[in-house]
């Protein structure tokens, strides 16, 4: 009876623990854990990923190496933009199909090195050059953006100047296609999306065209949650019920 509970309860740890997991890379040692496209490149000395230079008509992106789980996550990080605020052009978080592979990298200017990407994928825009021909509200802005297209789903430009030469934090909950967006703890982006990728490739892009900044990513957080915890109770108690049937039994009660 007590080895009976004793590998009970290490299931229910074991189960539980699988409820989520963690992506934390330090920025400030050299790692393989990442794929580098175009423009993008980590800057050891500085312990952060460098999305473009502060250089003309750059497209780069990063890739988390193993493919994630998309149903449920959050991710949190801090980026930088620039002090030009007549600069350009962004970056974004986004996720791509694991089918399209690491190698993805869309088009500078106004792609954000984003657009075009192939197959099935979203971001989050991180906008500081007014494209009128896409629809850009203002150049400041945040938006969402699907399968390679950065004529934003949804906008907000009522945020902090993005180009204003420090760093700001942004945190992502994605649940079941929903997307929050928060800058400095804000909540600026609340909106919904079909027909998203369900294993992919997470990572950041980034473009400059005729105007240009520094641009990086910082502090890099991600928690996936594969299979929620009622699943792994729902489960736990299943155990639960056949050792106890077991033990019933045995003492010749059933």
């Amino acid at each position: 009876m007590v080895r009976i509970f004793l590998i009970i309860i290490c299931l229910v740890f074991s189960l539980s623990s699988q409820a989520q997991s963690a992506v934390n890379i330090d920025f400030n040692t050299p790692t393989t854990d990442l794929t580098y496209n175009g423009s993008a490149y980590q800057d050891t000395t500085n312990g952060y990923i460098v999305l473009t230079p502060n250089a003309k008509t750059q497209s780069g992106s990063v890739w988390y190496n193993t493919p994630l789980s998309i149903d449920q996550f959050s991710t949190t990080f801090d980026f930088y933009l620039g002090n030009n605020t007549s600069g350009g052009d962004g970056i974004t978080f986004a996720v791509i199909d694991a089918s399209t592979g690491l190698n993805a990298l869309g088009v500078n200017g106004e792609g954000l090195g984003y657009k075009w990407i192939s197959g099935k994928s979203f971001a989050v825009e991180f906008d500081t050059y007014y494209n009128w021909g896409l629809g850009d509200p203002v150049a400041n802005h945040v938006g969402i953006d699907q399968n390679g297209s950065v004529a934003s789903l949804a906008t907000n430009s009522s945020i902090p100047i993005l180009e204003d030469g420090t760093l700001h934090t942004a945190q992502i909950v994605f649940n079941a296609g929903n997307i929050k967006t928060y800058v400095d703890n804000v909540l600026y982006l609340d909106y919904s999306i079909s027909n998203y990728p369900t294993q992919g490739y997470i990572g950041f892009t980034g473009s400059t065209g005729g105007w240009t900044n520094l641009q990086y990513v910082d502090n890099w957080t991600v928690n996936v949650a594969p299979e929620p915890i009622s699943s792994a109770l729902f489960i736990t108690g299943g155990i639960l019920l056949a050792g106890r049937n077991y033990l019933k039994r045995r003492k010749g009660l059933i």
